[in-house]
């Protein structure tokens, strides 16, 4: 619990910043629509990628040939690389609420009841390389080894929570080619 507050302080620090620096005070950083609309009709960022054309949007205009202005992270590395501020401000509030959502409310709500333990499948058939990839078995969706392993991706030291409970006799082996 700890980990988890110091983790949702960090992402209200963010906002708190963005919502300051950009003076909207009810920006969703979340919303791509707001997000958008800030950096490209407020801030007039330059557009530097599009994404693709919805079908929502082709409804609306079968002419379109392209989607709304991109924010994709490649995107934003751009947009730092270029001195905009605020991209790196975005950056950083994705990657705490995706360390957040995915790693620790996503993660305690697949426990299993029983054990308080999180348990994963590991399956070969779903990767083009023949690498394992790694489920949880509640949903199938969380892939274990997206945990962050270096430092700066991980401020939190998420990684901890992560570690194998074997039985008497068993062994967790790793191995990398």
């Amino acid at each position: 619990d700890r980990i988890r507050e110091e983790v949702r302080r960090t992402m209200l620090r963010v906002e708190h910043v963005v919502r300051a620096t950009t003076d909207e005070p009810q920006l969703n950083l979340r919303s791509q629509p707001q997000m958008q609309k800030l950096i490209f009709e407020k801030l007039k960022w330059p557009v530097l990628e599009h994404n693709e054309v919805t079908e929502a949007q082709l409804e609306e205009d079968p002419t379109r040939t392209e989607g709304n202005a991109s924010l994709a992270r490649a995107v934003l590395d751009e947009y730092e690389k270029k001195g905009y501020k605020l991209a790196t401000l975005i950056k950083a509030h994705r990657n705490v609420s995706t360390l957040h959502d995915v790693f620790l409310v996503g993660a305690l709500l697949k426990r299993d009841p029983a054990t308080s333990l999180l348990h994963t499948i590991f399956k070969q058939a779903r990767t083009v390389t023949g690498r394992l990839s790694s489920g949880d078995r509640m949903a199938g969706k969380m892939n274990l080894q997206n945990i962050p392993s270096k430092k700066e991706k991980d401020p939190f030291r998420l990684r901890q929570f992560f570690l194998p409970t074997l039985a008497k006799g068993h062994h967790l082996v790793v191995g990398d080619y």
